[in-house]
């Protein structure tokens, strides 16, 4: 028969996140610091993830008005046109991805997220 402590008790957030705490805050019930800090990072991924729909909201509205465009073009430039309609959904592809990519890893790695993310914003800001 195994005898143990009775004041050890495992940690069972080291094993949840694979033991790798390492620099992270770690919940505790009533920690009113934690809670805040969660708060303000859930807040601004929020505010992060209006501006990408923003975007998107604008490329949706250019590839619908040059869908019409495209229309009643003349063949000449309907090439032209599909080039630049594809571009547009790629670059809705790309945002959509950083969309997802804001709340599925935000609250693990916020950080490197918000970075990605305003990257991302960028590059598509600059070629439009």
């Amino acid at each position: 028969m195994q005898t143990t402590d009775p004041s050890y008790r495992k940690d069972y957030d080291r094993v949840v996140d694979g033991g790798n705490t390492a620099g992270n805050v770690t919940p505790t019930s009533g920690n009113a610091d934690y809670n805040q800090q969660l708060l303000s990072q859930y807040m601004e991924m929020d505010k992060l993830a209006e501006v990408v729909l923003y975007e998107l909201d604008n490329l949706e509205n250019r590839y619908n008005t040059m869908l019409n465009d495209y229309k009643n073009a003349r063949s000449s430039s309907r090439q032209v046109m599909a080039m630049e309609l594809d571009k547009i959904s790629d670059d809705r592809l790309v945002l959509y991805k950083a969309y997802t990519n804001i709340y599925r890893n935000g609250k693990s790695d916020w950080a490197n997220v918000k970075r990605d993310v305003d990257n991302t914003l960028r590059e598509i800001r600059k070629k439009n």
